[in-house]
């Protein structure tokens, strides 16, 4: 997990300083990744939690990676980049000051 947040946190941070719009290229790259995780997500017996909170959690990140798949169909770097800045990265980071 700590793997797929540094190349998603890589690659934003390589759009921003460079802007020279490969954003969704270089998120095809990562999309294994980052189905290896969801599928971790949608997997209950990894939680701990009773169901409606696992519902939540499995909603919440499902509507992260539908809006990363329509920025990524509409080639809508700014979707993208919200996305994974503000989506992924953030719901990646619960898991990983949990396991701190």
């Amino acid at each position: 997990m700590v793997e797929l947040y540094e190349k998603i946190k890589d690659c934003c941070e390589l759009e921003l300083t460079r802007r020279d719009h490969q954003l969704v290229k270089n998120v095809k790259q990562l999309i294994p990744d980052i189905m290896e995780f969801t599928n971790m997500i949608l997997e209950p017996s990894n939680f701990d939690c009773d169901t409606d909170m696992y519902d939540t959690l499995k909603a919440h990140h499902m509507g992260i990676i539908q809006d990363l798949m329509d920025g990524m169909d509409n080639q809508d770097e700014v979707l993208v980049m919200d996305s994974l800045y503000g989506g992924l990265l953030e719901f990646i980071s619960l898991f990983l000051e949990e396991s701190e």
